[in-house]
C-alpha cells in the first residue's frame, strides 16, 4: 500500500462528545441521590465511549503521520490502539496499512491475522464494515505475498530449490511453511521429503499448527524425532500418535512429554 492510499483508512466518523458528556452528567445525578449502581454503570459506559473516541483519534493521527513519512510514530499510535482497544478493527487496519507502505508485508499479514483472530471472538463484530475490510485486506495481502514469493522459485529448478531448503534448520523450515502457500508447496513435495528426516518439536507450538505439520509430513521419511522442550498433554498425544506411524525410525532423541502422573512430566 503506497502512502497516498493510506488516506483510504482515514476514519471520518464523528466523535461522540455529547454522548460522553450526557453519561457523565447522568452519573453525577445518580451519585447525588446515592444511586451508586447506576452511577458506576454510567461512568463505565462513558469510559468505553472515551476509549472508542481515543482509538479513532489515534488511528487518524497514525495515518496522518504515515502520509507525512513518519511511519515509526504512526505505528506507535496504531499499536497503542491495539493495546488499549483490541476489539477495535481500525487499529489493525491502520498498523497493517503503515507496515505495507514500507514493504513489510509479512509483518502486515501477521497484524491482520491477529486482528481477525481477536475479532472472531466478538460475535457482534461480524457485521461491522471495518471487520469485513480487515478480512478483505488479509485475503488481498496473502495473494500479493504468494505472488511475490512465487517469483523467487520460478527462477530456479525444483532440484536446486530442494537442496537449498534441505540445509535449513527444523525451526527455519517451519517458519518457511508459514510464509505463504507457494513456500509450503515446495517444502512438502516429494523432492523435499528427505529434509524431514529429523524432527524436533519445540514447546509452545499450538495444536493446530502441529496437526497441520504432521498431516503433511510422510511418516515413512522420518528417521529421528526429538522433543527438546516440554509440551502440554495434547501436543504430546499428537506426537506419540505420529510416532506410531513412523515405521522407519532409527533414533529417538530427547523426549520431554507431558505425564498425568504425580511427577507431572517424564523424560
Amino acid at each position: 500500500m503506497t502512502l497516498p492510499n493510506l488516506q483510504l483508512v482515514f476514519n471520518e466518523c464523528e466523535i461522540p462528545c455529547s454522548s460522553i458528556q450526557k453519561l457523565y452528567e447522568k452519573a453525577q445525578s445518580a451519585f447525588k441521590i446515592s444511586n451508586l449502581r447506576d452511577a458506576e454503570q454510567d461512568l463505565t459506559d462513558a469510559m468505553e465511549a472515551i476509549t472508542h473516541a481515543m482509538s479513532m483519534i489515534l488511528s487518524n493521527r497514525a495515518i496522518v503521520r504515515g502520509i507525512q513519512g513518519n511511519i515509526d510514530n504512526g505505528l506507535m499510535d496504531a499499536y497503542q490502539i491495539i493495546d488499549m482497544n483490541p476489539m477495535f478493527p481500525e487499529g489493525y487496519l491502520c498498523a497493517g496499512a503503515l507496515l505495507s507502505s514500507e514493504g513489510r508485508l509479512t509483518d502486515a499479514l501477521r497484524i491482520y491475522k491477529t486482528g481477525v483472530r481477536k475479532l472472531s471472538i466478538d460475535k457482534s463484530a461480524t457485521k461491522n464494515n471495518q471487520v469485513e475490510a480487515l478480512h478483505q485486506r488479509l485475503a488481498d495481502l496473502q495473494v500479493e505475498i504468494d505472488r511475490n514469493n512465487a517469483g523467487i522459485f520460478k527462477k530456479l529448478p525444483q532440484e536446486v530449490i530442494a537442496k537449498i531448503l534441505k540445509w535449513l534448520s527444523y525451526r527455519d523450515k517451519l517458519q518457511c511453511t508459514a510464509a505463504c502457500q507457494t513456500w509450503r508447496s515446495h517444502l512438502y513435495n516429494n523432492l523435499t521429503a528427505a529434509m524431514w528426516h529429523e524432527l524436533d518439536f519445540v514447546g509452545g507450538i499450538t495444536t493446530e499448527n502441529l496437526e497441520l505439520q504432521l498431516a503433511r509430513i510422510d511418516p515413512t521419511y522420518v528417521r529421528e524425532v526429538s522433543i527438546s522442550q516440554s509440551c502440554n498433554a495434547l501436543v504430546s498425544r499428537h506426537v506419540l500418535q505420529f510416532l506410531a506411524r513412523c515405521s522407519r525410525i532409527e533414533r529417538l532423541g530427547k523426549l520431554l512429554l507431558f505425564s498425568c502422573s504425580s511427577t507431572g512430566r517424564v523424560q
